[in-house]
């Protein structure tokens, strides 16, 4: 494609005073936002962002999921991957495959530490936190049904 003259005269400038063409944009930013004030710019931001979140739904799921095991768990989507893989892609407690579940499997991890331990189903990643995310827990809860089992 193509340059237009104005495009290959921006790219010569910013390549002759980047600091100068960055003040430029930095000032003529505020200045747009003096004009029409930063309320304004946020809700037209919201606007095209779920404009853009309608148009493309799968790409959005995929963002949210890297997002999500990025800031919980400090892993990329194909660290994730890896750790399903690893697992052949079952939970390492009940070994259901992940095919069978309506949900992804969950990263497991201990609070604590913020150490992955591994990959679960989502009954079995809330069942441990439930019982404490500890062994104590976990032994509390086979005794009880061992003793009251039927």
């Amino acid at each position: 494609m193509a340059l237009t003259n104005a495009e290959r005269c921006a790219q010569w400038r910013a390549k002759q005073n980047p600091e100068k063409l960055k003040a430029n944009q930095k000032a003529a930013n505020a200045k747009y936002v003096a004009k029409i004030g930063i309320d304004v710019i946020r809700e037209r931001s919201k606007i095209a962002s779920a404009k853009w979140r309608k148009k493309h739904p799968k790409a959005q799921k995929l963002s949210d999921r890297k997002q999500s095991l990025r800031r919980l768990y400090g892993i990329t989507i194909k660290e994730y991957n890896e750790l399903c893989k690893q697992q052949s892609y079952r939970c390492a407690i009940c070994n259901i495959h992940a095919d069978n579940l309506s949900q992804n499997l969950a990263v497991d991890h201990c609070h604590k530490t913020n150490e992955i331990r591994g990959i679960l189903c989502t009954n079995c990643n809330t069942g441990i936190g439930k019982l404490g995310d500890n062994v104590e827990g976990l032994e509390k809860a086979l005794s009880y049904l061992r003793n009251n089992g039927k």
